[in-house]
């Protein structure tokens, strides 16, 4: 046995489950290999209810858990027996049957799946924007107050669109400031893209002034400071080309190839502030699209890869500001 002190007359050890002579074996009296299926059996199903079923590839990868960690967690799904042991309870019997890994394993499971957040997929993250879109104009209506800096910025819009021709030099300075020309003089599609500008500005302006320049000096601080080499942290290269064509373009996208000048270089100041801010505040409907855009499926969970997610930010604000400074020296 296992050299626990048990009563005299008994025939079975309530810890380990050792038979002692003279004991008869049948299969009411818990022999230990019944003991240990039962418990493979329980503790794989509240493994596999823990973290989702994934426990058997997650544990495999945990050094010193053994075949018998990969077998418990595999072993879930195959029904669950009820059993009264006395003081050999299941945690008595993990740690015994693993020499202490298993319950090692489930510890480092439980930090590993609070550290897991599932990413959505693009067109799951584009509903969520719509959907809280639509939650930020019932709270404007709720709260005129809120909404006071967009209509304002709006009315100025209308007022210098009216004054486009004046010679003042403070127009022609507000003109500048809110991109109030965007789309003005061109086709359908061009004054689409002309009003998405306005948008990217008008977050811009009314973030910095509700203290956005924080974040903005996060992602700085993110862009300049380099990013970690290991994991899921590693920077893509690929991804930052892919975000300074995405800047580029989406600049163009904004002005139009034929109005790209000094005078429109607020849409791209106002699309590296925005990225900047997404960068370095790491929340908002933008740095979760881009999460959704480079997310890897790992054990069935859409991770996301913070290393690309930086290096994409980082590669449209570096479009931005190359673009933008071109088309103003030109």
């Amino acid at each position: 046995g296992c050299g626990k002190q048990i009563d005299a007359n008994v025939k079975f050890c309530r810890y380990c489950g050792f038979r002692y002579d003279g004991a008869p074996q049948n299969a009411a009296a818990h022999p230990m290999q019944q003991v240990t299926q039962t418990v493979k059996q329980q503790a794989g199903n509240l493994i596999n209810q823990t973290v989702g079923g994934q426990a058997a590839g997650m544990l495999s990868q945990i050094p010193g858990a053994g075949a018998i960690v990969q077998e418990v967690a595999a072993s879930g799904t195959k029904g669950e027996e009820s059993f009264d042991l006395g003081n050999l309870g299941m945690s008595n019997l993990i740690d015994q049957a693993t020499g202490g890994a298993l319950g090692s394993a489930m510890n480092t499971v439980g930090q590993v799946k609070g550290k897991i957040t599932e990413i959505l997929s693009p067109v799951k993250t584009i509903l969520s924007g719509i959907r809280s879109f639509g939650g930020n104009l019932v709270g404007f209506i709720k709260n005129p107050k809120a909404a006071i800096p967009t209509i304002l910025m709006g009315i100025l819009w209308i007022v210098l669109g009216m004054m486009r021709d004046s010679d003042s030099s403070v127009v022609k300075a507000l003109s500048f400031l809110t991109f109030s020309e965007g789309g003005l003089d061109r086709d359908a599609v061009g004054m689409v893209g002309g009003i998405f500008g306005k948008g990217v500005v008008a977050v811009a302006v009314t973030s910095l002034l509700g203290g956005g320049w924080r974040d903005v000096a996060a992602g700085c601080k993110t862009l300049f400071g380099g990013f970690k080499k290991n994991g899921d942290d590693k920077p893509s290269f690929f991804t930052l080309f892919i975000g300074v064509i995405i800047g580029v373009l989406s600049y163009f996208a904004f002005v139009g190839f034929q109005n790209a000048s000094g005078l429109t270089a607020m849409a791209g100041i106002s699309g590296i502030l925005v990225s900047l801010e997404a960068l370095g505040s790491k929340e908002g409907f933008l740095y979760k699209f881009v999460q959704s855009l480079t997310a890897k499926v790992q054990n069935g969970v859409r991770t996301a890869q913070n290393g690309k997610v930086a290096s994409l930010f980082t590669g449209i604000t570096v479009g931005f500001a190359i673009i933008t400074a071109l088309t103003a020296l030109i």
